[in-house]
């Protein structure tokens, strides 16, 4: 065999071995650190190292080179960026002086076009922060629905009228909705018949992908003031519903919602007694379809009975839902509360079912404390999360895990001023030996949130 041949053994062996030369590199390289989508805790007690990732909470996608804190206030140092996976291993030797012989720390994640970021009370080693883009905005796209089987309903009597609604399903992680979001949400719209054959046409918007238009019909009676119909009684009769895949781009045709049914059964949803401050207390009834919700929109008047679909045809096997929101009369306070998992009839009950929500949870609120952000938080609540806004822009989300409600934002990071913010608590049987955020609001039964105006040192 001749010498310039003899190379080629070795390396077909490094090769069939995946070792040789590469064996040290190989050997030493740490194995990836587990991603929580969405964010969260897991793993052992915190006493080492801290294995982070940096996730875009919009689409999982790994964040690269954004800038990780370690700390608060003035002792929070940059402890590195995030390589292109997201990862950052954090030493034993800076988690040290950090903690001061606490079990927790708390990390900000800092990024161009992201919302910076913190995460406080982390006790595990392993963490993902999930980042918001700066621009959230979703664009969406108008689209005309026809309520089929309006016209035809039989002529009201006197003193009565039908009434028309449409809406769109909602992500069944929808209680993560920020409080100015959903105080600022539109009504549905309706249209009604009183005296002549109407016509129910409406206009709803919808973002991209797949989601259910429905509309419900309902009979009304006045109370003796027209132009008010808030003192009137609504017996909702009739739903109708289709499946649509959304695109941005799509004709401006008319939508055609056909009626559902025609077996349905009555609901009832009693809400609990409004918390101390919210005096406007609204509960509807939702439908679970296979990863949205029809949450029913909050009609003019005061339901008698709600109607729903049975367990059958395009409805089998679907879960019936109360929704319960709370408010006070200025708007900076908010409560949310959901019943899950009950399933419908597979035909008509001679009683309505009832899906009457728990109770709400108390108001959280926040103050500063010195330079620190301090929650008070409701009894029952393990997860918070304050928002700092600036001229409408959100400049800082902390999401405060376990018993952690206080928080001091690394001064080289928080700009002094008045603030909005935005504190929102919710109730999760997570524990952060396994904590998933996201996951925590796809299983919330109970949130509650308020505004305040601090004036950051």
């Amino acid at each position: 065999m001749s010498a310039s041949k003899l190379p080629f053994w070795p390396a077909l062996l490094c090769l069939s071995a995946a070792a040789c030369s590469d064996g040290e590199i190989t050997a030493s390289r740490p194995a990836p650190i587990e991603q929580i989508p969405g964010g969260g805790t897991r793993g052992e007690p915190l006493e080492k190292e801290l294995g982070l990732v940096a996730l875009d909470a919009r689409t999982d996608a790994p964040i690269v080179s954004a800038q990780i804190w370690l700390g608060e206030g003035t002792s929070a140092k940059a402890v590195g960026t995030t390589d292109e996976n997201g990862e950052l291993r954090v030493s034993e030797v800076e988690l040290k002086d950090t903690r001061a012989g606490g079990s927790s720390v708390a990390i900000t994640a800092v990024k161009s076009g992201f919302v910076t970021t913190a995460y406080v009370g982390i006790d595990r080693d392993t963490a993902t922060i999930a980042l918001r883009p700066e621009d959230e905005s979703v664009e969406k796209t108008a689209i005309r629905v026809h309520v089929q089987g309006f016209e035809p309903l039989p002529r009201p009597a006197a003193g009565e009228y039908w009434l028309g609604t449409a809406a769109v399903s909602r992500g069944t992680d929808f209680l993560d909705d920020d409080l100015s979001s959903a105080r600022t949400e539109p009504p549905a719209p309706t249209c009604r018949w009183v005296n002549n054959i109407t016509s129910c046409v409406l206009t709803v918007s919808a973002s991209a992908g797949k989601h259910t238009l429905f509309a419900l019909v309902a009979k009304g009676r006045d109370a003796g003031t027209p132009s008010d119909p808030s003192d009137d009684t609504l017996e909702v009769t009739g739903i109708n519903a289709q499946a649509l895949d959304v695109t941005l781009d799509r004709p401006d045709d008319l939508v055609g919602l056909k009626a559902v049914g025609p077996a349905l059964t009555a609901l009832a949803v009693v809400p609990s007694a409004a918390p101390a401050g919210m005096d406007k207390v609204i509960g509807v009834p939702g439908i679970n379809r296979s990863g949205d919700v029809m949450v029913f929109p909050a009609l003019p008047a005061a339901v008698s009975d709600w109607a729903v679909p049975v367990n059958d045809q395009e409805f089998a096997g679907e879960v019936l839902w109360g929704v319960a929101t709370a408010s006070s009369t200025d708007g900076t306070q908010r409560a949310r509360v959901v019943q899950r998992g009950v399933m419908a009839p597979p035909s008509p009950e001679p009683a309505p079912i009832d899906v009457s929500t728990p109770t709400f949870l108390e108001a959280p609120s926040v103050s500063m404390d010195g330079t620190a952000l301090a929650v008070a938080p409701p009894s029952g609540a393990s997860i918070h999360r304050l928002k700092l806004r600036r001229g409408g822009a959100l400049v800082m989300d902390i999401v405060l895990l376990g018993g952690a409600t206080r928080f001091t934002p690394p001064s080289s990071l928080s700009d002094p001023g008045p603030a909005d913010a935005e504190i929102s608590s919710l109730e999760s049987s997570q524990t952060s030996e396994d904590l998933s955020v996201r996951q925590a609001y796809l299983e919330l039964k109970r949130a509650s949130s308020s505004e305040k105006r601090l004036d950051i040192p």
